[in-house]
């Protein structure tokens, strides 16, 4: 099982890398960036739980306060008018 954070260790830093044409790349590669580290911590097998519990509560809270109050996306009626 020890694939499993090294796979996501690679999946961060790649997307971290991608984030330098993002018109506000720092906090997007500091939330990729720690989440590769973490991810580097438990294939070392020195992630400490409390530790993970953190930054999930974290990262659960900056998604929830990234969440947009309206979905412009996809609605599924390919025939309504976007205006």
């Amino acid at each position: 099982m020890k694939f499993i954070p090294i796979f996501f260790l690679v999946l961060f830093v790649v997307f971290a890398a991608l984030q330098f044409n993002d018109p506000d790349p720092v906090p997007w590669m500091f939330a990729y960036l720690s989440a590769a580290f973490l991810s580097y911590l438990a294939f070392k097998g020195k992630l400490v739980n409390y530790v993970a519990f953190i930054s999930a509560a974290i990262y659960l809270l900056a998604a929830v306060y990234q969440w947009p109050p309206q979905y412009d996306g996809v609605t599924g009626n390919m025939d309504a008018d976007p205006n």
